[in-house]
């Protein structure tokens, strides 16, 4: 799963949900309107500690859905 987080998601917090976690690259969102989310990090993230029914009612109003 690719996570996209403001920087109070580090990588231990990402641990909580998955076995393995890497830090790929930090981003800088210029369309922010919330300073907060003007570094993003995207984290490589495998392995998931939860099934995936659970992670989504964990996570259900944070997670964008995609199809590709």
């Amino acid at each position: 799963m690719i996570v996209i987080a403001d920087p109070g998601w580090d990588t231990e917090h990402s641990l909580r949900y998955f076995n393995r976690v890497v830090n790929i690259f930090t981003i800088e969102n210029f369309y922010t309107h919330d300073k907060k989310w003007y570094f993003q990090q995207i984290f490589l993230c495998r392995e998931l500690t939860y099934n995936k029914t659970e992670l989504k009612e964990i996570f259900n109003d944070e997670i964008c859905y995609t199809n590709v």
